[in-house]
């Protein structure tokens, strides 16, 4: 089994990439080409923006999009791992209480947030029950 992942930091030679002036159409373009071809598919990393050139990144359109068309998202990164900032850092202090910025948008306050629009399996919750 594979799962086919895109990350906004990629890119390939003579490729678009998400610093073209419409992210958007980009994103579009990435995630119906999986859908079109029935691959298994994530967009495997987002954030606020690109730490490379300091350019803003579409994240609440990319999540709409994805969950609109039942694909998984995962930002990327919970702390400063890789020091690059505002950008990428999620949380004050590696914890869910110190989300902040652009991480709260997506685990709390849009609508596609993961709060808002995630469900347990119920594999999850059959076991949960069955252990009470």
């Amino acid at each position: 089994n594979i799962i086919f992942s895109s990350h906004f930091y990629g890119r390939g030679e003579n490729s678009e990439t998400l610093e073209s002036p419409d992210q958007e159409a980009f994103i579009k373009k990435v995630v119906d080409s999986y859908i079109a071809k029935n691959l298994c598919f994530i967009w495997g990393e987002f954030a606020a923006g690109m730490p490379q050139t300091n350019k803003p990144i579409s994240y609440k359109f990319l999540m709409e999009y994805c969950m609109i068309n039942e694909i998984g998202t995962l930002p990327w990164s919970f702390d400063n791992n890789n020091g690059d900032g505002v950008f990428l850092n999620m949380t004050r202090n590696n914890t869910f209480e110190g989300l902040e910025g652009w991480a709260l948008d997506v685990f709390t306050t849009l609508p596609c947030s993961f709060k808002n629009s995630c469900k347990i399996p119920q594999y999850i919750v059959d076991k949960r029950t069955s252990k009470k």
